[in-house]
């Protein structure tokens, strides 16, 4: 018989590292836990607060879960770049900005990102809607994200289509839940971190 894990507690990792690349009204709504080697697909989208621009982002958080405080780095170098125009990679979290190199310290038991303000991607340069079209970003970022002792190695790749849905495929099966332990969970919890199974593709998860 299958053991099924029904404790209702559930335990954070100390540090962890999430990406997104969908949003709605300012909420980024498919965060995941960043899985090393993973490819990343950001969509081109209109920046709904300036209608006149377009962006292509991907969102990025980082959370504490220690009594210490911990450096936050992310890295970028492009494997290939073609957007045009006005159009230029940067990382930001919140209102540090850079262009390759971005650092924060995260205090203890507390979480950096989380918003769209926190990403690595092109919205926050001007680009008139009337060059959205000829906008060619289709470019490939290497990524090197670490908080504490955890590192992770992952690519983005900035698409010039516009989503029309999640950009993290798990595939149309239905999904499988497993503990960190990988005991199978038939009732997975709301804010906890679970292994998923899903369409052949297997990543760490926070149910929402």
């Amino acid at each position: 018989m299958a053991l099924v894990a029904t404790a209702s507690a559930c335990f954070a990792d100390d540090y962890e590292l999430y990406i997104g690349t969908e949003a709605e009204n300012g909420e980024v709504t498919d965060y995941v836990l960043v899985e090393e080697g993973a490819n990343y697909v950001a969509h081109r989208e209109n920046v709904t607060q300036f209608p006149a621009l377009v962006g292509c982002d991907a969102y990025v958080k980082a959370v504490n879960n220690t009594g210490a405080a911990a450096n936050l780095r992310i890295a970028v170098t492009p494997e290939y770049d073609n957007s045009i125009g006005s159009a230029g990679l940067q990382i930001c979290i919140g209102t540090n900005c850079r262009g390759d190199v971005v650092e924060e310290t995260v205090a203890a038991n507390s979480t950096i990102g989380g918003s769209t303000a926190d990403h690595i991607g092109y919205s926050d340069f001007v680009i008139a809607a009337d060059m959205a079209d000829a906008l060619k970003f289709d470019s490939k970022y290497s990524v090197t994200m670490s908080l504490g002792n955890v590192e992770r190695h992952f690519t983005i790749t900035f698409s010039n289509e516009t989503a029309s849905v999640g950009s993290i495929d798990l595939g149309s099966s239905e999904a499988e839940y497993f503990s960190l332990q990988g005991l199978p969970v038939a009732n997975p919890e709301k804010g906890c971190i679970y292994i998923v199974r899903q369409g052949g593709k297997v990543s760490k998860a926070v149910v929402r």
